[in-house]
């Protein structure tokens, strides 16, 4: 059971505060009464759901089983109808069949009597035709004039294919010459070797012309190349190591650095001409420099004065110029180079080396380098010019040399055409006079022919006739033949023997049963009644499909199945086969009757036996029901009045303090039989005389909390004085309380007791129990030993009554046993 003083009551849900105020007022014997009616009547609703379940399961099986029983009836039924329906076949077959006969007998001597007739109308044309087909010599006579004349034929188309060809030769001779004519008008009368001579002097020209212009473009393509590199400073050996040398030291070629002026030329160009492919570097990128050119043979370096961007320190020899630093090395080579005059030259006389001077254009300096390029740029472009302009001359000598010497060749070929198309027109009129004279001997055989094959023609005309006028004979007296034997096969198809002897009944009998039926169902043919009868047993035949009572199609005794039935040759009228497919079927449904006829009256006793239970479960229900709710109307009535004067008894207990508190009770019954019941109860207090009820759960003192919820436990103990012996233990009693509110508890506390009779048990602190001591009936005090020992010291008691002479005549039994102090 939940405490509401062994805990803080703002911590508690409502419905473990109604739980805890209901054990308080001693209804839980109500609680467990209603638990065990609800509990029955859920048992009772189980037992109900048990039978009516049970009755479901058991219906389906008997439902299946009355499925079974109502499908071997209906099984019966659609095998009495299939027997009809084969009766009603062989009588309707019988009279069909024999109809038919004496139709088909009919149509037999009618076919019969076309035939004599047709074999003799055969035989008259056949004899015809063969009297004429003797006679051959026409055949004979119009192949001998077609010999002669194809033969005078071909001997004219012999000439005519001679005209052809000398016709088709003096016209290609003729567009020959003309073209020829054309050609010659140019002729200059020299003879075509000639000709041929000046025209291979004019391609030797063209060779020779081209060769010298591709050596033009050359020469341009190099001069541009090399004003490209004077520009970026690259030409030459010195532009091979300036690149070699990019990314590793600063670097300049030595001719773009130093520039000579004009009067000094002589005496310094030939000293500078050995170092023209030189590259100046600093002193400090020596080294690096000689690593980076190891794969250039014949590079030079020569070494500045120091950085190639700081300014020269030195004096330069008179008459020189210098973008970097090279005053050291200019002034020995003046000093190791001596000029000399007539001719102007310069000799190393320390290598016996002498270098002449002369230069037509200055080469040292950046800007006189650029001028020499620039004017080989000139030079090439005007050469390629010139040597242009002699390819052009070349071309068209060569292609008038060539004109002179096709005229001269045409007006040699003219000649040889001429006489050509004059033999060409002399062998064309002899040709001309033998197609004259073939002509005339083709017109003669063709006349001859023309008669014979006329004659001919006729002949095998009228022989086609006779023989299509035969055929047509033949075809009509097959046609008969094949009509009479189908309609022998016809006759013996309507096997009335067959039916004869099934239906073994006069022919009367038969008319009469299928009028009987005709009453019934309408006038229908054989095939008709044999489908109906298929049908019908087909029909039973699904009623019994999967029976758990009739044997597998496995099983010798099993019948037919409706696959096996559709393969069924039912066009004659065999009875017995009928019988044998029907038979199984028939004695199994036999065999079942009696046993479907119990089976169907223990399922019509069992159904009303389990209806009789269920009917009587469910009074049972309705009665526990109704017991079930009076209990859980009179527990909720009880405990909600009780609730209700907890809720009053708290007001008043809470105005001798206070300004008054509240109960807000909400119950709810249990949902299910182990479900609990729903009650939740909101106790609610004012603060101030003027304010209204607030919720428990609010934040207020810790020690106003403690009080309301003593004051709710002592009001739920004023509420019944009819409950005996009841305990209420308090734990921590007095806390949290200051002294007055204490008192005041401890006093409210002792008054219930006394005035309801419940015993109190109360722990507290050794701070609240001199103040406990006024008002409690007896103290026990326990204390501890030793804050390591296990166990307590002896428990002291202290016993209060207001009967002095009580207390003196229990105090000796009290005392027994102790040791004297």
């Amino acid at each position: 059971m939940p405490s509401l003083l062994s805990q803080q009551i703002t911590q508690m849900p409502p419905d473990r505060i109604g739980e805890a105020l209901i054990a308080l007022t001693g209804r839980d014997e109500l609680l467990d009464n209603e638990l065990k009616v609800r509990r029955k009547h859920a048992n009772q609703l189980a037992v109900l759901d048990g039978r009516v379940d049970d009755d479901k399961r058991d219906r389906l099986t008997e439902d299946a089983q009355l499925a079974e029983l109502g499908r071997r009836e209906l099984a019966r039924s659609a095998l009495a109808k299939a027997d009809q329906c084969w009766e009603a076949y062989l009588a309707q077959g019988f009279i069909e069949r024999t109809q038919l006969h004496r139709e088909k007998m009919a149509e037999l001597a009618e076919v019969r009597d076309e035939l004599r007739k047709a074999v003799d109308a055969h035989e008259a044309k056949k004899a015809e035709h063969k009297g004429h087909a003797a006679n051959t010599d026409l055949t004979r006579d119009a192949d001998d004039a077609e010999k002669e004349r194809d033969k005078i034929g071909r001997q004219r188309g012999a000439t005519r294919e001679a005209i052809g060809k000398h016709t088709a030769t003096i016209e290609g001779l003729g567009v020959e010459a003309l073209r020829l004519r054309g050609l010659a008008e140019g002729d200059d009368g020299k003879p075509v070797d000639e000709h041929l001579t000046h025209v291979q002097n004019a391609e030797d020209d063209l060779v020779a012309a081209k060769a010298e212009f591709g050596l033009a473009e050359k020469r341009l393509q190099l001069a541009n190349e090399e004003l490209e590199n004077v520009k970026e400073g690259r030409e030459g050996l010195a532009g091979r190591v300036l690149a070699a040398l990019d990314g590793v030291a600063d670097a300049v070629s030595l001719l773009d650095a130093v520039a000579v002026t004009e009067p000094n030329r002589a005496t310094w160009e030939p000293r500078l001409w050995l170092h023209r492919d030189a590259v100046v570097v600093a002193p400090g990128d020596e080294q690096s420099a000689l690593r980076a050119l190891q794969s250039v043979p014949g590079a030079t370096l020569v070494l500045a004065d120091g950085p190639l961007d700081e300014l020269a320190a030195g004096v330069l020899p008179d008459g020189l110029t210098s973008s970097v630093p090279l005053s050291r090395f200019l002034n020995a080579l003046k000093d190791r180079l001596d000029f000399r005059g007539d001719p102007s030259h310069v000799r190393d006389s320390g290598l016996s080396e002498a270098v002449l001077g002369g230069f037509a254009s200055p080469f040292a300096g950046r800007e006189a380098r650029l001028n020499l390029a620039r004017a080989e740029v000139t030079t090439a472009t005007s050469f390629l010019r010139d040597k242009d302009q002699e390819l052009r001359r070349a071309v068209l000598k060569l292609k008038h040399e060539r004109q002179l010497l096709e005229a001269a060749e045409a007006t040699a070929r003219l000649i040889g055409v001429r006489a050509g198309i004059k033999a060409a027109e002399a062998n064309l009129g002899i040709e001309r006079d033998r197609e004259a004279a073939a002509e005339a001997k083709w017109k003669e055989a063709d006349a001859v022919y023309t008669s014979a094959k006329s004659a001919l023609d006729n002949h095998e005309e009228r022989l086609r006739r006779l023989a299509d006028e035969l055929k047509a004979c033949q075809d009509r007296r097959g046609e008969l033949a094949r009509e009479e034997r189908a309609a022998n096969v016809a006759v013996d198809r309507v096997q009335i023997s067959v039916w004869r002897d099934t239906w073994h009944q006069p022919y009367e009998t038969a008319t009469a049963l299928v009028e009987r039926e005709e009453t019934r169902r309408g006038r229908h043919p054989a095939a008709w009644w044999l489908g109906q009868a298929s049908l019908s047993f087909k029909e039973a035949l699904t009623y019994t499909t999967n029976d758990p009572n009739l044997p597998d199609s496995r099983e010798e005794s099993a019948p037919p199945t409706a696959p096996q039935i559709d393969s069924f040759d039912f066009d004659l009228p065999d009875s017995a086969m009928y019988a044998t497919y029907t038979r199984s079927l028939r004695d199994l449904l036999d065999a079942t009757n009696e046993k479907d006829r119990i089976l169907q009256d223990r399922i019509q006793r069992s159904r009303e036996k389990r209806q009789q239970e269920i009917a009587e479960t469910e009074a049972e229900l309705e009665q526990i029901s109704g017991d079930l709710k009076k209990q859980q109307e009179m527990v909720e009535s009880s405990i909600d009045t009780a609730l209700r004067n907890i809720s009053a008894r708290l007001d008043e207990l809470d105005m001798e303090r206070g300004y008054g508190a509240r109960l807000d009770v909400a119950i709810s019954r249990p949902p299910g039989p182990e479900d609990s019941w729903g009650w939740h109860v909101t106790p609610k207090w004012k603060r101030s005389s003027s304010g209204g009820y607030i919720s428990y759960r609010e934040v207020a003192n810790s020690a106003q909390v403690k009080i309301f919820a003593i004051q709710l436990v002592l009001a739920a103990l004023l509420v019944d004085d009819s409950v005996p012996a009841r305990l209420l233990i308090l734990d921590e009693l007095g806390n949290s309380l200051g002294d007055a509110n204490r008192k005041d508890v401890l006093s409210a506390l002792h008054n219930v007791a006394k005035r309801q009779g419940v015993t109190i048990l109360g722990t507290c602190q050794d701070s609240v129990i001199y103040d406990a001591a006024g008002v409690c009936g007896e103290i026990l005090w326990f204390s501890h030993t030793t804050a390591s020992e296990p166990y307590n010291r002896p428990t002291r008691a202290w016993g209060f009554d207001s009967d002095h002479k009580r207390v003196d005549l229990l105090a000796p039994w009290l005392r027994e046993g102790r040791e004297e102090p």
